[in-house]
């Protein structure tokens, strides 16, 4: 059987989230492991 007839060409996803106190470190765990800084709103 061909291994690509059940390949749908999509990324898999996954959603994980961050819990914690201000200033311990939660974006720049996340800038760490994507290489994108989350905080991209204005406060």
């Amino acid at each position: 059987m061909d291994p690509d007839a059940y390949s749908t060409g999509k990324q898999a996803e996954v959603n994980i989230g961050t819990i914690g106190h201000v200033d311990h470190g939660k974006s720049t765990l996340v800038k760490a492991l994507t290489g994108t800084f989350p905080d991209t709103h204005s406060e």
